[in-house]
């Protein structure tokens, strides 16, 4: 898959996340099917230029919210200053 190199580590760290969706015991079906598909969109945007801000953020926090479980906790942990951190490059802050 294509993505700007500056969104690499986000987008292999989004990547992991999935796996971890897909095999985690504690979602149901329809929980891993919101999960995944908000993460993926996210990392349809991190291919872009300019990723979309308000796309980005939307997904995340659905993501975010569905992956509370123990296992899925430390993905969400992890990525989020990542997530945070194309905010700020976005709105020009570091």
């Amino acid at each position: 898959n294509v993505v700007n190199s500056n969104n690499r580590e986000s987008y292999d760290e989004l990547g992991k996340l999935l796996h971890a969706i897909a095999d985690s015991s504690e979602l149901n079906d329809a929980s891993k099917l919101e999960a995944s598909v908000n993460v993926e969109t996210i990392r349809d945007q991190l291919a872009l230029d300019q990723p979309n801000q308000t796309i980005i953020e939307a997904a995340w926090e659905t993501a975010s919210k569905v992956c509370t479980t123990a296992a899925l906790a430390e993905y969400v942990v992890r990525i989020a200053p990542m997530i945070t951190a194309l905010f700020e490059l976005a709105s020009g802050k570091t």
